[in-house]
């Protein structure tokens, strides 16, 4: 494992898309020492087996695993990651997320995104103040890691609820989940408008699999 490494995995069917999310990843501020390489997934059979064929394939101790339509628009984003890395219980941390865990998670309580659908690009904050927050879920868009977990290909397949299974599986192994502060977003997610066609169904194997952990979190 070389820890002076940072792989970011991105999966795509978007050349565009792609080259532009690189644009902005190759213009990050890169500390002394360390090297950034970007790793391309195609033809992914889903995100879960896209995300795992990354993560075997790095030697990087440090893996962010985004959307092609993510830019970090941050330019010191990882010394940000790097600097709350430091501290080992934190396993995992994204750019916006939730402290408690929800059935539906889409209410944000942590964090700072900036997004454009359809033409129109809004900033969202989602804390009064601008500090770190432990929480239990964040948003795929950007999930950058410390350790690795296998991404559960085993359970599902397609496009949906890996970000929520790959937080519980992190929490489940004992690991913190951080969204640092951010005075200003850290991304911008040209993200358009969702496609939410499958998602009942896999959100129901979800729920069958982590009953018991949003059982024990309701307590």
């Amino acid at each position: 494992m070389n820890n002076r490494k940072i792989d970011f995995i991105i999966c795509t069917n978007d050349s565009r898309q792609f080259a532009e999310s690189c644009l902005y990843i190759n213009h990050l501020d890169i500390p002394k020492d360390y090297e950034v390489n970007i790793l391309e997934i195609r033809e992914a059979a889903s995100i879960f087996a896209g995300y795992n064929e990354g993560m075997n394939a790095s030697d990087a101790k440090y893996k962010v695993y985004m959307h092609h339509d993510v830019r970090i628009i941050d330019r010191n984003f990882i010394h940000i990651m790097l600097d709350r890395f430091k501290n080992p219980a934190v396993g995992m941390l994204g750019v916006v997320g939730c402290t408690t865990l929800k059935i539906q998670p889409w209410k944000w309580d942590a964090g700072a995104i900036a997004e454009t659908i359809v033409s129109s690009t809004s900033i969202r904050h989602f804390a009064e103040e601008e500090t770190d927050k432990y929480v239990k879920q964040i948003d795929g868009l950007l999930m950058a890691t410390q350790y690795d977990l296998p991404w559960r290909e085993d359970w599902f397949g397609g496009w949906d609820i890996y970000d929520r299974s790959q937080c519980l599986e992190f929490l489940k192994a004992g690991f913190k989940i951080l969204v640092p502060g951010q005075e200003q977003p850290i991304c911008l997610h040209d993200c358009g408008v969702a496609d939410l066609s499958g998602y009942a169904q896999v959100h129901e194997l979800f729920l069958e699999h982590y009953a018991a952990m949003f059982m024990q979190d309701a307590e």
